[in-house]
């Protein structure tokens, strides 16, 4: 089978590039790699996007340029800020539960910048996009910090029932911070085939968009 880039067909890039798919990445050594153009279709089409053929991805371009679709998610460096297509007035829920006005124009709602680095939620009347607020750059330590490598389920207190659970990882978490602590590495911590018998190594997770519910303190 010939390999058919996708960067070779610029409609199906336009169409990848306004709903967010890559057409390029770059590896481990940082070459870049070109992403198949059957790739890049299969992936759309997850997205309920059809690219089957080229009169798709011409349809499909139309729909998408003229209402460019709302995101999943949504990343912006802190100082710079971003908007998000919606359909509808929004309001913005930071992490610590507080909630932000946040102004629209022509149907994109601006996010400023300097918002709180973290994990927040953009509240519309269509639902609730998750808005991620990262630091525009990471600084090296300039010193040296200790911390804990730990297996969360052997790591158990007088209230966990029988095994290490997140409440344990969160009073850890606070102690090592309050003693100039600079790390805490855990186990994976994803979520197990939801069957009996559970599978009892954590290393082999059937998502790893969830939690594993055995870490969750009951009471």
């Amino acid at each position: 089978m010939t390999f058919r880039p996708a960067s070779a067909d610029p409609e199906l890039c336009r169409l990848a590039d306004v709903h967010g798919v890559a057409v390029t990445y770059l590896d481990q050594l940082r070459r870049p790699v070109e992403v198949a153009a059957d790739s890049v279709i299969g992936v759309l089409g997850a997205l309920g996007v059809d690219a089957s053929s080229p009169d798709a991805v011409r349809m499909s371009l139309r729909e998408a340029e003229s209402a460019p679709p709302t995101p999943p998610v949504v990343v912006v460096r802190r100082s710079r800020g971003g908007s998000v297509s919606v359909g509808s007035a929004a309001m913005l829920r930071l992490e610590d539960g507080t909630h932000r006005t946040v102004s629209s124009d022509g149907g994109r709602v601006v996010l400023p910048p300097g918002l709180p680095l973290g994990w927040h939620v953009l509240e519309t009347a269509e639902g609730e996009i998750p808005v991620v607020v990262a630091p525009d750059r990471l600084t090296a330590r300039t010193h040296r910090q200790w911390g804990w490598m730990v297996q969360l389920y052997a790591m158990r207190s007088r209230e966990s029932w029988g095994v290490g659970d997140l409440a344990d990882l969160e009073r850890l978490v606070r102690w090592t911070g309050q003693h100039a602590g600079g790390v805490v590495l855990v186990n994976p911590l994803h979520a197990v085939a939801p069957g009996v018998p559970v599978q009892p190594s954590p290393y082999f997770p059937a998502s790893r968009r969830w939690t594993n519910p055995l870490y969750l303190r009951i009471e």
